[in-house]
């Protein structure tokens, strides 16, 4: 037998991982065979070298097409302001037309300076100096400045922007107070100096505070419009941008045009206009199109997944990205009978989740026994409760549900556009029936409904729904204490769980990295073990891609379309 060659062998994995040439499932397989952990794994890949891979990819010797247009589907956006969103439909959009003052190369998975021509931190991370290029403009050709970053992280924060993602400013020092009502916006740590220097004062060490700069909270908006047009600054012809597009059209639930930002500071990217096709269900309605050589991708899911593989043109242009998030049920812990943590386990460990991710999704998703996925340092796989329907049933009958008796219907609720959140409801709905008992209730509802709905469970009560997280950034925090923490609630589940608090904020500025990735560890056993959301699966996207566009990466974080790196090649 030849000698091994350690160092060899991981190299090969994270180049592996990097260029997603293995499934993600059979990288931590082999990962856990020559002793790396998914942890260990997540941080070699965001941080190897990948030089010579870019470069690789920056093909130069193709003859490229005339016209430089790219179609693509997507959905109506519900909320279509990067102060307000918190993502889903509309982001894909929204990433191409704004930019930040740092951004995440989606070749490289590094960090890049954009808007920003310095930042630099103090010595214990606490507070950021960011140093705006000279000459950026916005798209209609107004100076853009650091007072447009001061005024826009602050607009996240005042009740009537209505924010759903106040929560990612709580990192910087007085966010979070002036959103409870104690303090002021005055004391919200973030001030331009002068046109060109922004400081930022933090709550405590953060050194990952750049990953989260790079998000679209963090966007900078146009004062001048927004203050003319309030909600309407958004529509095609009022809407000003400074990424490398700009809208120049909007026919709401039909399409949407981007075209080419002549005011952009950066290079020009070769894609001269995205059509973007609104679609009800941007997956399931995708596939058709594509093959009538309207559209240039489309994601394939389920049934249209089946007839790509067994289509002798369809699967040469498959494509798979795994994605750093999880697919969950969420519980009201306040409104019985999912108050009484009994109940909650119970309805996890009923659930065979690797039937649903293989079976019933045609292994499309990864099974999640706990809520972080893989690749985010604080995943403690051990903690998950597993399936265990005799564990459960006896569960349930500690709650004084024995076989069910006596079990209040619940009703557990999904968007009505997304076929895999229709498919994961009615196979729950099935196994707690057959498992439990118990009776569920169905509810669909379209987009702009659920939104609406979701909004109100803040002061209003639910059973169940399903929904899931993408990670915007590489880091337990963005999970822990953006929606987990009693205080951030962005589930509006109402848990709270003092012992799981004072863990995920003390960890969350703390410098010791083993000592705080131990803290989130233990944070991430806690929200296992006591089920306010429930684990289904790990995220993917598979796609069905022309041959002739190069240059579509999807990153596992912050995954999108993004037009600037797109070519167009003659065919």
């Amino acid at each position: 037998m030849a000698n091994r060659d350690p160092r060899a062998e991981v190299e090969a994995l994270v180049r592996a991982a990097q260029s997603g040439s293995l499934p993600r499932r059979e990288v931590l397989k082999r990962a856990a065979a020559i002793g790396l952990g998914a942890s260990s794994l997540a941080a070699l890949v965001a941080t190897y070298p990948r030089g010579e891979v870019v470069a690789a990819l920056r093909r130069q010797d193709v003859e490229l097409a005339e016209e430089q247009v790219v179609r693509l589907p997507e959905g109506e956006p519900v909320r279509f302001d990067p102060g307000v969103t918190s993502g889903g439909k509309g982001l894909e959009m929204l990433q191409n037309l704004f930019e930040g003052l740092v951004g995440i190369d989606q070749r490289t998975g590094e960090l890049e300076m954009l808007l920003a021509e310095t930042m630099t931190p103090n010595a214990d991370a606490t507070e950021f100096t960011f140093t705006v290029r000279d000459g950026l403009l916005w798209s209609d050709g107004t100076p853009l400045t650091a007072r447009d970053f001061e005024y826009s992280w602050k607009r996240v924060l005042l009740p009537e922007t209505k924010s759903e993602y106040t929560t990612a400013m709580y990192p910087v020092a007085g966010a979070q107070a002036f959103v409870e009502g104690s303090g002021t916006i005055e004391d919200v740590a973030v001030r331009a100096v002068d046109d060109k220097t922004l400081t930022v004062g933090l709550s405590g060490p953060i050194p990952y505070f750049p990953l989260l700069a790079a998000t679209w909270t963090y966007y900078p908006v146009p004062r001048h419009v927004v203050e003319e047009h309030g909600d309407a600054w958004v529509e095609a012809g009022t809407m000003v941008s400074n990424g490398p597009y700009m809208l120049t059209e909007w026919n709401h639930d039909q399409n949407m045009v981007l075209e080419q930002n002549p005011n952009y500071w950066g290079q020009k990217p070769t894609i001269s206009r995205g059509e973007f096709t609104l679609l009800a269900d941007n997956v399931a309605q995708a596939l058709v199109p594509f093959e009538n050589d309207e559209l240039d991708q489309a994601q394939v899911s389920g049934a249209d997944l089946d007839r790509a593989q067994a289509d002798d043109t369809l699967k040469e242009l498959l494509q798979v990205f795994p994605r750093s998030g999880t697919r969950f049920v969420v519980c009201d812990v306040t409104n019985p009978p999912t108050d009484n943590p009994l109940v909650r386990q119970a309805l996890s460990m009923a659930i065979d989740r690797a039937t649903l991710a293989d079976g019933v999704l045609k292994s499309e998703f990864t099974a999640a026994d706990v809520v972080l996925p893989p690749d985010i340092p604080g995943y403690n796989p051990e903690s998950g409760l597993g399936e265990d329907v005799a564990r459960a049933k006896e569960l349930l009958a500690e709650a004084g549900f024995a076989d069910g008796a006596g079990f209040p219907q619940l009703t557990l609720t999904y968007g009505a556009q997304d076929a895999v959140e229709k498919t994961s409801c009615e196979y729950l709905q099935g196994v707690w029936q057959q498992n439990l008992g118990i009776d569920v209730r169905l509810e669909a509802m379209e987009d702009k409904a659920f939104q609406d709905w979701f909004n109100a469970r803040a002061t209003e009560p639910f059973s169940l729904y399903i929904s899931f997280w993408g990670s915007d950034w590489g880091d337990p925090a963005n999970w822990h204490n953006q929606l987990f923490e009693s205080s951030a609630d962005f589930y509006h589940m109402h848990w709270v769980n003092e012992r799981f608090d004072q863990l995920v904020n003390e960890a969350r500025g703390m410098a010791d990295a083993a000592q705080r990735l131990a803290l989130y560890e233990e944070a991430e056993a806690i929200l296992n073990q006591d089920s306010p959301v429930i684990p289904l699966h790990n995220l993917n996207r598979i796609y069905v891609i022309k041959p002739y566009v190069k240059g579509i990466y999807h990153y596992p974080i912050l995954g999108r379309t993004w037009l600037k790196y797109i070519q167009i090649e003659q065919h």
